[in-house]
């Protein structure tokens, strides 16, 4: 399937065969699926998100904040 091909696709479409791609990867072993230890800092970005989403930065804040550390 070429780049063409692809851009042919709905955004749904595209969005759905990145997540056939990314099982299959893990079914074959060539993606370890996330610790215990990822999985509750994750939960724990979330809760802190839903707390405050006005805490939120864009990425291009992020950017900004990574490009002033550099």
């Amino acid at each position: 399937m070429s780049r063409e091909d692809l851009r042919k696709l709905s955004v749904a479409e595209r969005l759905e065969l990145v997540e056939t791609i990314w099982e299959t990867l893990e079914q074959d072993g060539a993606v370890e699926p996330p610790s215990e230890e990822l999985k509750r800092e994750l939960d724990r970005r979330w809760a802190e998100h839903l707390r405050d989403p006005s805490a939120a930065k864009t990425w291009d804040e992020t950017r900004e904040d990574l490009d002033r550390r550099s």
